[in-house]
């Protein structure tokens, strides 16, 4: 924060205590909002990030100028979703909020007095982090097309939830993908969340010309680098009729870790003494897979 905003902080702050029968609500809530923003230019770097309060329950954060401007959409839309994660975890007054906005605007200055604003994106969210409405205009697919989808069994009367197949990278001639799913009863669709499932599975398949993947193996699952899931994995081995052999790896973990898995900027897995690092698009998509869960 530059010196020039820290002193209107504090002459706003002053005032308040100074102004007759001070509210000490206002105080808290004032003070909350501040930390909330410092906290926000720490994480992110970017000076330009104004907060705002709205009758106590309307909670809005504004980037301004910011790079992402020119940007993906996927980019800002990641951004918006990981900002109201981190209000969720870190504004004090969040079980008073009804609602929280993301904003990215554009302005500019002209003849001093004047100031040229322009919206390039609002991403509403309630107090859980989850997007208002539950289909958002800018919670698009994702362009790599790498997109969660729901599919329906009549009997059993459940749901499926199935991110398709995609490579998380390879190590040598191994080539390592990764399919993620997850069952609920009823039907469910992103505009009709249901309940959270019991558990999510990921399931890791290795390729290869050589036969060196098999028996048990050390896995664990790590978001913003802190570890989420450690366990010991049990490879199933195959063969592909192209000769290639075809190592299956499958791992549930509960949906409250898969929630702190894609809740974090960064997620990477090791399996054995390798390590696969998720790309952005990859990430959006593991989090919209939660868009079909009411949290």
């Amino acid at each position: 924060m530059t010196s020039q905003r820290r002193i209107r902080c504090g002459l706003l702050l002053a005032l308040i205590l100074l102004s007759g029968g001070c509210n000490s609500g206002l105080v808290k809530s004032l003070t909350s909002v501040a930390r909330l923003q410092q906290g926000l230019v720490k994480k992110y770097g970017d000076q330009n990030i104004n907060v705002t309060i709205n009758n106590s329950t309307v909670l809005v954060v504004t980037f301004i100028n910011s790079p992402l401007n020119t940007g993906t959409l996927e980019s800002r839309t990641m951004r918006a979703l990981d900002t109201a994660l981190f209000v969720k975890q870190s504004y004090a007054d969040i079980a008073n909020i009804d609602e929280l906005w993301v904003n990215f605007i554009k302005q500019e200055s002209k003849f001093v007095v004047l100031t040229y604003t322009e919206s390039v994106n609002s991403f509403g969210f309630d107090k859980d982090a989850q997007p208002l409405d539950r289909v958002p205009r800018e919670f698009g697919p994702v362009k790599s097309g790498l997109e969660p989808e729901a599919i329906k069994y009549v009997e059993p009367d459940i749901t499926k939830v199935l991110l398709p197949e995609f490579e998380l990278g390879s190590v040598e001639e191994d080539k390592v993908t990764l399919t993620v799913q997850y069952t609920v009863p009823g039907t469910v669709e992103i505009s009709k969340p249901g309940k959270a499932p019991e558990s999510v599975e990921l399931a890791f398949t290795v390729t290869s010309w050589k036969d060196h993947v098999s028996g048990e193996s050390a896995v664990e699952f790590f978001s913003d680098d802190k570890s989420v899931f450690k366990s010991l994995g049990k490879y199933q081995d195959g063969t592909l009729p192209d000769g290639r052999y075809m190592d299956f790896l499958a791992v549930n973990i509960s949906y409250a870790q898969y929630r702190r898995l894609t809740s974090g900027k960064t997620v990477r897995f090791e399996l054995g003494n390798h390590t696969y690092s998720v790309t952005d698009e990859q990430l959006a998509a593991l989090r919209r897979m939660r868009l079909f869960v009411r949290e």
